[in-house]
């Protein structure tokens, strides 16, 4: 009975340390005067301060001079004000991995359910993922656009001797 207890207590033990480590991991706090700092400058010094790592086209950003100042801001603050009203966009996975794109967004995550179409999701996620349903008009006109798009026509006679000409199609 003692050692399952112990084995109980240590579970308990372990779980609360990937908790707080997974806590930890998001609760990542940012501090610092980043007036004047090229992006690469920038980047290097969040990657310093903390254990995310970051993901940019260098061609894209060279020419992006960071001017920001922030004290204890969750990165996802820092960045969405950094990127007010440019092209560029951030991605955070739950690793720490933060990808800067120009123009596109990146999403990291599958919606609920993706590969188990048996799942339903709840009523906020499938308000968020709704896509617009079409009528059975123009699926049909769809589909049949698609299998024109998609046959193969044959012009000319089927021959064994390949004779040089011009066709007209």
């Amino acid at each position: 009975m003692m050692k399952y207890t112990c084995q109980r207590l240590g579970l308990i033990f372990l779980g609360f340390f990937f908790v707080a480590k997974v806590f930890a991991q998001q609760e990542q706090l940012i501090t610092g005067d980043f007036t004047g700092m090229s992006f690469g400058q920038f980047i290097h010094e969040i990657e310093s301060k903390t254990s995310y790592h970051f993901y940019f086209d260098t061609a894209q950003t060279n020419n992006l001079t960071v001017t920001i100042s922030v004290n204890q801001k969750p990165l996802r603050t820092v960045l969405q004000q950094l990127f007010n009203k440019t092209d560029f966009h951030f991605a955070i996975d739950e690793d720490g991995h933060v990808f800067i794109t120009k123009k596109i967004q990146i999403q990291t995550t599958l919606p609920a359910g993706f590969f188990d179409r048996s799942l339903v999701p709840d009523t906020a996620a499938s308000e968020s993922n709704m896509v617009v349903s079409e009528s059975a008009e123009d699926i049909e006109r769809d589909r049949l656009n698609a299998s024109l798009e998609n046959k193969l026509y044959e012009i000319g006679i089927r021959t064994n001797n390949i004779k040089s000409g011009k066709s007209t199609i």
